[in-house]
């Protein structure tokens, strides 16, 4: 049986998040919870039709909007930032979902064309969206928090995804990185690395709710 979410998350109420790679999967599902929380939530996709189909559907637990973003493009990335203000207001919390699916060859054989086309998402683009949140917590003058999206390849390599685990690796870094240097102004930044997952299900185990309010807190 479904339950409501808003009681688990009562911190979320009446915030604004982004939620990029929302338009399916565990975006989808983050997007979902947020909104249960009472959370303002825009999604942001480089898949538009279904980043608009989703919004759509998910507009019936509360306010929610779609971005066309590319997170690898800088410009993509603050006009996301510009009009979740402009819709809301301000900016809360960000979860940067949004990456490329693993490549498939061995370290002998890899894809040098999908290798740089991987970290310009998944590790560059991960950086800009950081970037410009960060910016925007301090132009608010507010704390803010921000949860990077890694994968358990960042700590147990799988076979043959040399490109998608090498990023992953990398974002530990940068969320290490982005934490320091945003503490002092109360910006908080964390990494969830998720494995292979039932997305339908997972955030709504006790225990994996928790530690996600954790690190929200």
């Amino acid at each position: 049986m479904e339950s409501s979410q808003a009681s688990i998350f009562p911190l979320l109420e009446g915030k604004v998040a982004i939620v990029t790679g929302g338009a399916q999967g565990m975006g989808k599902e983050t997007a979902s919870v947020f909104l249960r929380a009472g959370a303002k939530v825009v999604i942001a996709d480089v898949k538009e039709d279904q980043g608009l189909k989703v919004a759509e559907e998910l507009s019936s637990l509360g306010d929610v909007r779609f971005v066309a973003t590319d997170i690898s493009n800088s410009s993509d990335v603050q006009n996301l930032i510009e009009q979740t203000v402009k819709e809301f207001g301000k900016l809360d919390v960000a979860i940067n979902n949004a990456a490329m699916s693993p490549d498939k060859t061995s370290l002998t054989e890899f894809d040098e064309t999908y290798w740089r086309q991987l970290l310009d998402v998944n590790l560059t683009g991960t950086a800009l969206c950081c970037k410009y949140q960060m910016q925007q917590f301090q132009k608010q003058n507010t704390k803010g928090s921000i949860v990077n999206i890694a994968s358990i390849n960042a700590f147990m390599p799988q076979p043959n995804m040399p490109a998608y685990t090498s990023a992953k690796h990398a974002l530990i870094g940068l969320t290490k990185h982005a934490a320091t240097e945003g503490g002092p102004s109360g910006i908080r930044v964390n990494a969830i690395a998720p494995g292979a997952i039932f997305v339908c299900y997972t955030l709504r185990i006790p225990h994996l709710r928790k530690k996600l309010e954790d690190i929200l807190t």
